[in-house]
């Protein structure tokens, strides 16, 4: 028989006594695909200037487009 951590049983402890924080489960979610490092890190964000943080699928895109654009550079200067 598996028997819950005391973690595991105060967890769900919680989640029947405020429903309501399961909804949120879809932003904890994007935190954690998107800004792990902010956890990684030990860091909290607070936005005052409306600046935002970067999402790690921005940094992946940008690195593609430095990648497509050094490799046509690359086969621009090739042809010349």
């Amino acid at each position: 028989m598996n028997t819950p951590t005391h973690f595991e049983a105060a967890y769900e402890t919680f989640l029947r006594n405020f429903p309501g924080f399961q909804s949120t489960r879809s932003l904890d979610t994007l935190r954690n695909s998107e800004y792990a490092r902010l956890d990684d890190g030990n860091h909290t964000y607070l936005d005052y200037t409306g600046g935002g943080l970067y999402a790690m699928s921005q940094i992946r895109a940008h690195h593609a487009l430095q990648k497509s654009m050094s490799s046509f550079s690359h086969r621009m200067q090739v042809q010349r």
